[in-house]
């Protein structure tokens, strides 16, 4: 009797720790499919990001109408991040002066850690913000964002004008639409 009641009572707990696996699965792909259905299209109007920025300050996206503007999702901890994150330097360099800037958002959920990444690869512009939730940004879930990098530029006028470039794309919209400095 004794082995029976063992051998049920593992059967239980193997049901049940399947049961939580399914549930988690369910969850984080259910919130992908939601995600990717809410992903913006070119000529879509920016969703607007108020949030906080490096030095404890609110930072609203419309404050910058008027501007182009590239979104860059991104995360200390993300390889591709920061391998790209000197060739966004460069072209912030190249079109700083001709109504162009950068809003880094930033998916760390570690403080130290994002600041570090921001001084350490030399992200010259003025713009980082983050929530410090990782994964959990509403800013990234408002832009369907699944993967990072990610990049949006938006127009003078709060228009979302391109997303998902590579870098070669995004250089070549840019001197498309603010000309060679």
């Amino acid at each position: 009797m004794r082995d029976k009641l063992t051998n049920s009572s593992k059967a239980l707990l193997y049901v049940f720790i399947l049961l939580i696996t399914g549930f988690v699965i369910y969850n984080v792909i259910s919130r992908f499919i939601v995600d990717r259905s809410r992903e913006l299209k070119n000529g879509s109007v920016a969703p607007e990001i108020v949030i906080q920025d490096i030095g404890g300050n609110k930072f609203e996206l419309k404050s910058l109408r008027g501007k182009v503007v590239m979104l860059d999702f991104w995360a200390s901890w993300c390889a591709p991040c920061r391998i790209e994150n000197p060739r966004l330097v460069k072209l912030y360099e190249k079109y700083k002066d001709k109504d162009f800037e950068i809003v880094s958002i930033s998916l760390d959920s570690e403080e130290h850690k994002w600041k570090n990444a921001v001084e350490t690869d030399k992200m010259s512009w003025q713009y980082h913000v983050s929530e410090l939730k990782g994964w959990n940004c509403s800013t990234a879930q408002k832009y369907g964002v699944v993967a990072i990098p990610a990049f949006f530029l938006v127009d003078k006028d709060g228009i979302i004008i391109e997303h998902e470039l590579s870098r070669d794309e995004l250089a070549s919209k840019l001197e498309e639409l603010l000309g060679t400095p």
